[in-house]
């Protein structure tokens, strides 16, 4: 029960929004998860971390034929 009331609560996944190219809602879900704004350096840093992140997933997942759908930009 608890968990159906967080999906409610908690922003959507950073990661998710990167990996359909979303990096403005990935931004604005960063700050929401870390309570700070959308310029702090903390967001910037998050966000650029898991690009990198996301980056190598995909690389990874071509490297092994997988045909995954998702970009960064």
């Amino acid at each position: 029960m608890m968990l159906i009331g967080g999906a409610y609560i908690l922003p959507e996944s950073p990661r998710l929004f990167l990996g359909r190219g979303q990096q403005e809602r990935a931004l604005k879900s960063i700050a929401t998860l870390n309570d700070c704004k959308m310029d702090d350096p903390l967001t910037q840093e998050v966000l650029e971390e898991l690009e990198d992140a996301v980056r190598g997933e995909m690389k990874m997942a071509r490297l092994h034929g997988s045909n995954a759908s998702v970009s960064v930009p």
